[in-house]
C-alpha cells in the first residue's frame, strides 16, 4: 500500500507534467498560428510548422494521459 507522502509526491509530479504540457501546447499553438498565417513558406517554415504540430500532438497525448481523458 503507497504511503501517503509517496501518493502526494505521485500527484505533485502529474500535476507538473500536465502543466508544463499545458504550456507546450499553448506554445506550439501560437507558433502554428505565427507560422500559417504566411503565404509563401520556405522549406525550413514548413519543417517548423510540421514540428510544432508533431509537439503539439504530443503535449496533448500527455495531457491525456496525465489526466486521464479529461483535458
Amino acid at each position: 500500500m503507497a504511503t501517503l507522502p509517496r501518493v502526494a509526491e505521485d500527484a505533485a509530479t502529474l500535476l507538473r507534467e500536465a502543466r508544463i504540457a499545458f504550456r507546450r501546447d499553448q506554445v506550439e499553438t501560437a507558433n502554428i498560428a505565427r507560422l500559417a498565417r504566411y503565404d509563401r513558406k520556405t522549406p525550413a517554415m514548413k519543417h517548423d510548422l510540421q514540428m510544432a504540430y508533431e509537439r503539439r500532438e504530443k503535449a496533448r497525448a500527455t495531457m491525456q494521459r496525465v489526466l486521464g481523458g479529461a483535458a
